[in-house]
């Protein structure tokens, strides 16, 4: 009688959350996707190691006026080297305006135990500013971002960006794009 409940209260629940306003989900997003590929030396090893390359790709997004909100997800699949396989995941924040695009995100990957070495860490802040001198769209993108390896201590990181680009169109429908990056690099552990 109890596992008869369970179902009906789930039937329930399934149909009210069909009848529910489809405004209430609008700013609810899922992907799911995979793909293929056959790859003769994943790895840039000198001993090649072909092997068949499957990814499973996932995501969730919501999404407000103030504010939006993301995961993303992959596992890799090697079918000649399953040690390899390794899972990569995202979560991500950001809010855009009409000139304005801000954001914050944390990745990581990790691998079976016996490539653990390459586990790593990314966290990231950006900013997008748009704006207009006469008819010129100009585009500044600062952004700091810090790297943590779990093995490669040497190799922990931050990269300080800041970009401008400059989008002129013409009546012809010829557009003329010119843009400048500057980087910084700090490697935080390393005595090299």
């Amino acid at each position: 009688m109890r596992k008869e409940n369970k179902n009906m209260t789930m039937a329930i629940l399934i149909l009210l959350m069909m009848f529910i306003s489809d405004s209430y989900f609008a700013q609810w997003s899922f992907s799911l996707s995979t793909e293929g590929e056959y790859n003769s030396n994943p790895f840039r090893s000198p001993f090649a190691q072909p092997s068949f390359i499957s990814t499973i790709n996932t995501g969730i997004e919501s999404s407000s006026d103030h504010l939006s909100i993301g995961y993303y997800g992959s596992y890799s699949f090697f079918d000649n080297l399953p040690e390899r396989n390794a899972y990569w995941h995202q979560l991500g924040i950001w809010n855009q305006s009409e000139s304005i695009i801000w954001g914050l995100y944390a990745e990581q990957r990790l691998n079976k135990s016996d490539y653990n070495i390459y586990n790593y860490t990314n966290l990231v802040s950006y900013l997008q500013y748009i704006f207009e001198s006469g008819t010129i769209h100009f585009s500044f993108n600062p952004s700091l971002n810090m790297t943590i390896y779990n093995h490669f201590e040497d190799l922990n990181n931050i990269l300080v960006s800041a970009g401008l680009s400059a989008n002129k169109s013409f009546e012809t429908n010829t557009t003329l794009i010119a843009g400048a990056v500057l980087n910084y690099k700090n490697y935080l552990n390393s005595e090299i």
